[in-house]
């Protein structure tokens, strides 16, 4: 069940309340838990734009006229970050997010270059903030 804690001190020391929340029932949701699920829609996401979507990632790079050694280099970096994001130590964990943070900046970059309608850059606004909020928490 999911417990809402409260948090209440009393001469220096601080208590928790645990408070059952209706509903879900068997699951705890901390800031722990939540940095690790956000880590693994992270590369869930990656996975399936780089490696399942693929196709659509050379059309892209051939439509924003990009060379063919880029795009397999970002790709590469971007498969590695989130290996390092979820399997590895906090510090290598921080400079895979810092990379991934990077490639998003210079993708939404390449929207403005090439003039892309605003939509066309949520995936990779929403991409870089969770990687940088991954750098300074996770």
């Amino acid at each position: 069940m999911i417990q809402l804690y409260t948090r209440f001190t009393r001469a220096g020391i601080n208590f928790y309340l645990r408070r059952p929340l209706s509903g879900l029932r068997g699951l705890v949701m901390n800031q722990e838990n939540f940095l690790e699920l956000i880590k693994v829609v992270v590369m869930i996401s990656v996975f399936f734009v780089w490696v399942i979507r693929y196709d659509n990632i050379i059309k892209e790079f051939e439509q924003y006229e990009l060379p063919n050694w880029l795009r397999d280099l970002v790709g590469i970096i971007k498969l590695i970050s989130v290996y390092l994001i979820n399997f590895s130590s906090p510090e290598l964990a921080k400079a895979g997010a810092a990379a991934v943070a990077l490639l998003m900046l210079a993708a939404m970059g390449t929207h403005l270059r090439v003039k892309n309608p605003i939509h066309k850059m949520i995936p990779s606004t929403i991409l870089c903030a969770i990687c940088t909020t991954l750098f300074f928490i996770g």
